[in-house]
């Protein structure tokens, strides 16, 4: 099998990749969160498309855009802006809420910095801390609170929350999957926390492969519909 970044950069004009035909291994870098939001579709709709292709999710770490940049990752989903050298292409918007458990004695429905402060946090920390989206946004913002929890993957995070005080600052589309949990709720986060963008980000040497257009396509049709029923 052929890695799909083995294929030669061909003009735009050259679309002679055929999907049902390709028997290629693309490599995605990405998190639990992102599989757990587009997985299901994206998964359908590739394989679908391509039944012989064979897919590797890698977990995003410190090291993801130098694999890119080698062209050991095909593609990249990341909220983290990458190096110059890269393309980035924003595939959709998200904010922050705040997930805690049912009895948390913070009855707000929207959460204050205070509260954020006064609290010990469920973390997530996918890459080195520096690079965190929000950790950095909350640092912006004077928020340092006790110590917590620290864990590498967004679906573990919900399942410390009940019976405790931690609170957990997440994407809000991954907490409406917990929210039907009767141990936990969902509260917004504080206005100063703001937004984000999602991305996908690829090397500029494979801007016009055709395969590498098809994969990006399906990426966003995908993203697209995100806030559709799956």
């Amino acid at each position: 099998h052929r890695d799909l970044h083995s294929f030669p950069t061909r003009r735009s004009s050259d679309l002679d990749f055929e999907p049902a035909a390709a028997t290629d291994t693309i490599r995605i870098g990405t998190t639990d969160y992102l599989t757990t939001m587009l997985g299901g579709r994206l998964f359908r709709q590739l394989f679908r498309q391509a039944p012989n292709l064979t897919l590797t999710i890698e977990p995003r770490g410190p090291h993801t855009y130098d694999d890119v940049e080698h062209g050991r990752i095909d593609v990249v989903l990341s909220p983290v802006k990458p190096r110059r050298s890269l393309r980035w292409q924003t595939i959709f918007l998200e904010d922050y809420v705040c997930l805690l458990a049912r009895e948390h004695p913070v009855r707000r429905k929207r959460l204050t910095v205070a509260d954020l402060a006064g609290y010990p946090h469920a973390s997530v920390i996918v890459v080195d801390r520096e690079s965190m989206v929000l950790e950095q946004r909350m640092r912006d913002l004077g928020i340092h609170p006790p110590s917590g929890l620290q864990v590498p993957y967004f679906t573990i995070a919900p399942l410390a929350l009940p019976g405790t005080t931690l609170i957990a600052t997440l994407p809000r589309r991954f907490a409406q999957r917990y929210a039907r949990d009767r141990n936990l709720r969902i509260a917004e986060a504080p206005a100063e926390i703001g937004g984000f963008s999602y991305g996908m980000i690829w090397h500029p040497r494979l801007d016009h492969d055709p395969a590498q257009l098809w994969l990006r396509g399906l990426i966003q049709d995908c993203a697209d519909a995100i806030d559709d029923p799956d």
